[in-house]
C-alpha cells in the first residue's frame, strides 16, 4: 500500500510539474509575443517619424 502512495504521489508530482512546465513556456512566449509586437511598431513610428522629418527638410 505504501508502495503504490509514493508511485501516485511522484505521478501526480510529475503531471504537475510537466503542465506548469507548459503553461510557464507559453506565458515566456506569450510574453516574447508581446515584446515583438511593441518592438515592431516602435520600429514603425520611428521609420514614420524619420520620413516625416526628412520630407520636412
Amino acid at each position: 500500500m505504501k508502495n503504490n502512495m509514493a508511485k501516485i504521489y511522484v505521478a501526480t508530482c510529475s503531471f504537475c510539474f510537466i503542465s506548469n512546465r507548459n503553461c510557464l513556456k507559453s506565458w515566456f512566449l506569450h510574453r516574447e509575443w508581446l515584446m515583438f509586437e511593441l518592438s515592431a511598431r516602435l520600429l514603425k513610428a520611428s521609420h514614420g517619424e524619420v520620413l516625416a522629418f526628412f520630407g520636412d527638410v
